[in-house]
């Protein structure tokens, strides 16, 4: 029997490290792939220096002994983006690199392809309705740089299935919850400067969420038991704004917000806010796609993943309680300092 070893790109980041954790409960092999300049702290795990987007620095990631070891990919390096327009390097990230990721793969004769997608690749529908799994990725019927191009990266991925090649792709939800810090997370900064009392205004919408723990567990069982040419939609429950400002409000005793505005007036003046926050370069908390995105008529069914993968998305105050927690221990890098600070005059 072969071993199994698990290629993991995208290894420093948010997902890869929940990933790896998943992993390492069943001791298995793994191999991670960083860029120049990242390390990691995974004790077992072997560290491999490459680019998605310069393939000949990948071929110590892929090889290996054919006749005694079998190779899983699980492919989640990507550049997230909120940006109204495309992005060149999102575009090559996201599409060329993970179309490298494939031609490495069916080279070095992997096993399976697991593509770790996002729900921004689905088809938006035009009306309120429940968005279910698909095979085909159309970048024309989706809006923004990141939705359009996971799906022409989820549709590559598709195309190139065979009996001797076995691909799936994972659609999480807005992903959310304790781990690595996230610099570009908007999210993440727009609870943060809730808490911290910056951000005193709200925005009706919502989203869906679920926690990375929960998508890192359903990955490591997609890697195993996926069906190929599979898609499977990794979601939570979806939330209005103002109920993920009210638990946190709950959990921190935080004086709640009373004054939200339509999404629809903050696009409005969203691109200024695109423009101040790219000067400075920081992350915005609002821009006229993730209003777009807050008004989405979609909302997702996770029933499939649920019966293959074991896919069972605790409730969001379980997640929230264990992100504020975490954020209280100072186990966020660039914010603590600040949070534990208000934290306490608030009795965070």
């Amino acid at each position: 029997m072969k071993k199994t070893i698990y290629c993991l790109t995208g290894a420093a980041g948010y997902l890869g490290q929940a990933i790896i954790h998943e992993l390492q409960i069943d001791n298995a092999d793994i191999r991670a792939l960083v860029v120049p300049g990242q390390t990691l702290n995974n004790q077992g795990v072997t560290t491999f220096v490459g680019d998605i987007l310069k393939p000949a620095t990948l071929v110590p990631f892929f090889m290996h002994d054919q006749e005694k070891e079998s190779l899983i990919v699980i492919h989640t390096a990507a550049i997230i983006s909120i940006a109204s327009r495309m992005n060149k390097l999102v575009y090559k990230t996201n599409v060329l690199g993970s179309q490298n990721m494939l031609d490495m793969a069916r080279a070095f004769k992997v096993k399976r392809f697991v593509y770790v997608s996002s729900v921004h690749a689905l088809s938006e529908p035009k009306k309120i309705s429940i968005v279910k799994e698909t095979s085909t990725f159309n970048p024309k019927k989706v809006v923004g740089c990141y939705a359009k191009t996971k799906a022409e990266a989820s549709k590559r991925v598709m195309e190139s299935a065979s009996e001797d090649f076995e691909v799936l792709t994972l659609h999480p939800s807005g992903i959310i919850g304790p781990g690595a810090y996230r610099p570009n997370d908007n999210m993440l900064k727009m609870m943060i400067d809730y808490i911290n009392g910056d951000l005193n205004v709200g925005t009706h919408g919502g989203y869906d969420f679920v926690d990375v723990r929960d998508v890192a567990h359903a990955i490591k069982i997609a890697a195993l038991y996926g069906e190929n040419r599979q898609s499977y939609i990794l979601s939570g429950n979806y939330y209005q704004v103002r109920e993920i400002f009210d638990i946190i409000a709950n959990i921190t005793g935080r004086k709640k917000t009373r004054i939200y505005l339509h999404p629809a007036f903050i696009r409005i003046f969203a691109w200024m806010s695109e423009l101040h926050y790219k000067i400075k370069k920081k992350t915005p908390v609002f821009t006229g796609y993730s209003m777009y995105t807050l008004q989405s008529k979609a909302r997702f069914s996770h029933e499939l993943a649920s019966k293959v993968l074991d896919f069972h998305p605790r409730p969001l105050i379980d997640t929230l309680t264990d992100l504020i927690g975490e954020l209280r221990s100072n186990q966020v890098l660039g914010f603590s300092r600040k949070i534990i600070a208000r934290g306490k005059r608030r009795n965070l």
